[in-house]
């Protein structure tokens, strides 16, 4: 016997016994040549989505038949596929969710990507050993969320985009001793607010980023201005002093693609499990180009140490795609000095090559100077998409392929424009190449599946030909095809071995070959045999997976078990609490007390002293009243390690619990006795989200603000038992949050600036010192548009957004809120009223939902009026439209 290794096509290295596996690769597929792409480029898996869920809804995606080719063609290249059901769901979308779920599991799906927790507690019921991934809309990026996960069933978590490497190397950690693992992303399009936490879309046009249909409002122009003052923020762009209206809109809030290409080395000694390409819009050019150089990378294929290659990686990357002329890696190295933000041109930026310094529309040419390093060492050719705007606009004015280019030093003539175009260009006109025709490193041994191949007899008159996988998804299943062996001479060794090797335009590659001599065959026999083998190969690689358990089922299994089984039981109506929910503290603390029956601080703003002036200030209106506080939706580095620095002390300074916009809350670690109200960032949308949150028994349930009036009175009308015991807090008036953001657009470059910070007034016993996360508020605004408000917060460098709107509930949902079963609590949000704002709305508020007639009948019209008329004169001093919606359709 000989055994012979082989490997006619790659040099990549195999994953020996005992070593870690790399990371996994998991690329983009929003059509299916998308995922064609990627497997070409070697991507250990995809992820996509169906016609339905998905969070990248107008993205092609893929119908049922669609999908179940997709499957079948990604495990047959030894790729993983994951399914993104990613959304938030409606009751009435849960059946057809969960029905496409397991439609997609009987099909092979590798792993189901989801957002919502009513789908997922579901899913764990019905599909128990379907691998479920957390969504990065989770916005998980602390121990908590890992704990919640884990309990709940995940496999793996998406973790939260704005995470440093130290914090992803400790959550990694964490994650493999509770079994989980980890998944990043390492390039492609960055949310500006931590990803399920913005809600901007939704409130400006009705289209949801939770429900997959994102407007990216965070990619348009804003003025942004100081609210006290009304003094305009330069842009970084803007030279002092410039205001005009066209230099003061900016894309404050358009982050650059992220790209941790020169990374990986620190990222796989993290622990990360898989790491993600974003890009399920982007063409398939984009998709197999990154996934290329990531493979290349990975696969140590590549030297970072060359400085040619690392900048010929780097332009691939820019060609492929890029906003602001370069990728971001601020996020991971945490280095506060480096821009994140895409600057004036939000969209597809291009690269630099250079300025228009001569035109000649009569013979055709355009001359380019002042040429960039790029147009020098690596100018366009024939082919390449060139595009032209004007300086610092980002507008293009013109864009066309390139067809002949003459090079000559510190200059390109560039010939073929129409002459039209040419006269619509100016001198000092920007050129920028969008594409690269010279296309990537061909190399189709990528996507290639490597086999082990042994030939070997059975018996005198039987050949066998096992095939074992080596890596990717198959990795050590194993078949063997049998042929019978021919009466003639054995074929040489070398003559096997060559035959063998022939797989051609299958998905596979023999790379380790051990053959038994002598064998009896025909050249005609062992390309039989081998087209067997590997047809039966195909055949077991998509038939891994697939599932049957928890396929049959009645149509109608949406409901969370056992919830289903409670009879509802009969509660009595009582009358709503009023919650006053503080975005800041006010200056004088004094004023804080408004006649709510609790007080919602914020917990960034506190300090022992603060705290209990804020507590006594309160207990002197009424004992009976209650104070908590609010928790930032997300946080992280500085800001986290200060909210676990202030928990602790919350019950000694009179504090009763705490608002936690995220649905880990019973896996966070709070003193015994606070209590715990899911805040809205829960993202409660559904009775199965209801019900599984009501059983982790927290205080208070906020449903999520994105319900419409239908679907939240549907969501009242059909709660379960379980759901009914627990209080449900509604919002009646103020500013929602629009999103939560990581960086501040004001000081982004300057850590530490405080240029946010304002003083406090000495008086209420506090100073800047003592109340650093005290800022100024902002205005970003469009023109002719209502303002969104800006808040940053200096204590970790982060800002929220509130809506443009105040929102004020309709008399007939103040009146329904009266009658709900249970107790219901209704919130006024407050950021710039003044205290006898305050004080009015609430006296308000309270006259018109506790002065109600019996059985129903509508209460006197001056109740009303006297509300409605309060929220408009405030809505005037403010300069914000009155938004005036049902909160209830019941």
């Amino acid at each position: 016997m000989t055994m012979r290794r082989m490997m006619p096509m790659s040099d990549r290295p195999f994953v020996l016994p005992g070593q870690p596996d790399p990371p996994e690769l998991l690329a983009p597929a929003g059509a299916r040549p998308a995922l064609e792409a990627a497997i070409r480029a070697g991507a250990d898996a995809v992820y996509l989505g169906a016609a339905q869920f998905s969070a990248r809804a107008r993205a092609a995606n893929f119908s049922e038949h669609d999908l179940n080719d997709a499957i079948d063609l990604a495990h047959a290249h030894g790729v993983r596929v994951h399914l993104a059901l990613n959304t938030l769901l409606t009751d009435g979308e849960g059946p057809a969710a969960l029905q496409l779920a397991r439609e997609a599991a009987a099909a092979g799906i590798d792993a189901l990507i989801v957002q919502d927790i009513g789908l997922a507690a579901r899913l764990r019921q019905i599909l128990p050993q379907l691998p479920l991934h957390a969504s990065t809309q989770m916005t998980v990026g602390s121990a908590d969320g890992l704990r919640w996960l884990a309990a709940l069933g995940f496999s793996r978590v998406i973790l939260a985009r704005e995470l440093s490497l130290p914090e992803i190397r400790s959550l990694s950690q964490l994650a493999a001793a509770l079994r989980l693992e980890t998944e990043i992303f390492v390039h492609g399009a960055l949310c500006t607010s931590y990803s399920g936490q913005c809600y901007l879309s939704q409130l400006q046009g009705g289209r949801s980023g939770n429900r997959g249909d994102c407007a990216q409002p965070c990619r348009m122009l804003y003025r942004l201005t100081e609210a006290d003052s009304g003094r305009v923020v330069n842009p970084p762009s803007a030279s002092s002093g410039q205001q005009d209206d066209r230099t003061s809109l900016f894309p404050w809030l358009s982050p650059r693609d992220q790209g941790l290409w020169q990374h990986l080395d620190a990222i796989r000694a993290a622990g990360v499990t898989s790491l993600k390409i974003e890009g399920r819009m982007r063409d398939p050019d984009y998709v197999e180009t990154v996934t290329a150089v990531y493979r290349d990378l990975l696969d140590q294929t590549v030297d970072l140490g060359d400085r040619a290659v690392r900048r010929e990686l780097e332009t691939r990357l820019l060609l492929a795609f890029n906003r602001g002329g370069a990728l971001t890696d601020r996020h991971l190295t945490d280095n506060r000095k480096q821009t994140i933000r895409s600057g004036a041109i939000s969209g597809r930026h291009g690269l630099h090559l250079g300025t228009v310094s001569r035109i000649n529309a009569e013979r055709g040419q355009l001359i380019v100077g002042h040429l960039t390093d790029l147009a020098r060492w690596r100018p366009p050719q024939a082919g390449d998409l060139l595009l032209i705007r004007r300086d610092g606009q980002d507008e293009a004015i013109a864009s066309a392929p390139l067809g002949r280019i003459e090079t000559q030093p510190g200059q390109l003539t560039i010939l073929g424009f129409h002459p039209q175009i040419l006269r619509t260009l100016s001198s000092g006109d920007q050129v920028y190449q969008l594409s690269d025709s010279r296309g990537g490193d061909s190399r189709p041994e990528r996507g290639k599946v490597h086999l082990r191949a042994h030939l070997h007899k059975t018996t005198s008159e039987t050949i066998a030909l096992t095939l074992t996988v080596l890596n990717r998804r198959s990795r050590g299943l194993s078949i063997t095809a049998n042929a019978a062996a021919d009466d003639r001479l054995p074929l040489s060794e070398d003559r096997l071995r060559q035959q063998l090797g022939r797989t051609g335009a299958t998905p596979f590659l023999i790379t380790e070959m051990e053959v038994n001599e002598p064998i009896p065959l025909a050249i005609s026999s062992v390309n039989g045999l081998r087209r067997g083998a590997l047809e039966q190969l195909t055949a077991a690689m998509q038939g891994q997976g697939r599932q049957s358990d928890g396929l049959e089922l009645e149509p109608d299994t949406w409901p969370l078990l056992p919830s289903t089984a409670d009879q509802p039981q009969p509660i009595k109506s009582l009358s709503p609490q009023i919650s006053a929910y503080f975005w800041q503290l006010p200056d004088d603390l004094a004023t804080l007390p408004c006649g709510a029956d609790r007080y919602v601080l914020p917990l960034l703003a506190l300090n022992q002293t603060l705290a209990r002036q804020a507590v006594d200030f309160i207990r002197q209106e009424d004992p009976a009243h209650r104070c908590w506080v609010w928790l930032p939706a997300a946080a992280r580095g500085r800001q986290a390690q200060m909210i676990e620095q202030l928990l602790p002390h919350l019950l000694d300074w009179g504090v009763e619990g705490c608002y936690i916009g995220k649905l880990s809350l019973t896996h966070l670690d709070l003193p015994e006795g606070l209590k715990r109200a899911a805040d809205w960032g829960a993202h409660v949308y559904n009775q199965n989200a209801l019900t599984w949150l009501a059983g982790q028994q927290p205080d208070v349930i906020c449903p999520s603000t994105e319900l419409g009036p239908a679907l939240a009175g549907q969501l009242v009308r059909e709660r379960s038992a379980v759901s009914r015991q627990i209080p449900l807090e509604w919002p009646v008036y103020g500013r929602l949050r629009a999103m939560t953001i990581a960086i501040c657009p004001v000081g982004e470059q300057e850590p530490g600036c405080r240029r946010c910070a304002r003083s406090v007034d000495p008086s209420a016993g506090a100073t800047a010192a003592t109340t650093p996360d005290q800022a100024r508020l902002y205005h970003l605004s469009q023109p002719d548009k209502p303002a969104l408000r800006l808040l940053p917060h200096p204590r970790g460098c982060s800002s929220e957004i509130f809506s443009r709107q105040l929102f004020m509930a309709d008399p007939v949902s103040l009146q329904t809120l009266a009658d709900l079963p249970g107790q219901s609590i209704a919130r006024l949000t407050f950021l710039e009223e003044t205290p006898a704002e305050r004080h009015q709305l609430i006296a308000a508020l309270r006259a018109r939902i506790n002065e109600s007639e019996p059985n129903g009948q509508q209460q006197p019209m001056e109740k009303t009026a006297d509300w409605q008329r309060l929220g408009e004169s405030i809505a005037r001093r403010l300069n914000s439209p009155l938004e005036d919606r049902r909160l209830l359709d019941v």
